[in-house]
């Protein structure tokens, strides 16, 4: 959720199988959406920025020549801000009205 007349940062760590190749990476929010970022991640510590977005509408579609491999002790951290101007809150949906925050991760199991 969203408040009205603020902005709000939201993080997300997630896994990818160990071994996984990681041929592509991009991120997805609505119109709130100001920043995106998808940082390599080991032993919980930001290792490595692997995507950066500041345009919610057409944020780049970041493709790994060679492909990334992730180690058993790495993830992905997600982080989106948001900035809400209008005088109502916006929660997570689906509706172009609503918000949300999501990395596609593009890769082939081990």
């Amino acid at each position: 959720s969203i408040p009205a007349q603020s902005s709000e940062t939201v993080v997300f760590d997630t896994n990818v199988p160990a071994g996984a190749e990681v041929f592509a990476l991009t991120s997805h929010t609505h119109q709130l959406g100001t920043y995106a970022s998808i940082h390599r991640m080991a032993d919980g510590a930001e290792v490595e920025l692997l995507h950066e977005s500041f345009d919610w509408a057409e944020p780049p579609f970041d493709v790994f020549q060679p492909s990334l491999t992730l180690a058993p002790n790495e993830s992905l951290r997600l982080t989106c801000q948001f900035e809400n101007p209008t005088d109502d809150a916006v929660n997570f949906g689906t509706s172009f009205y609503d918000e949300m925050c999501f990395l596609w991760a593009h890769y082939v199991e081990p």
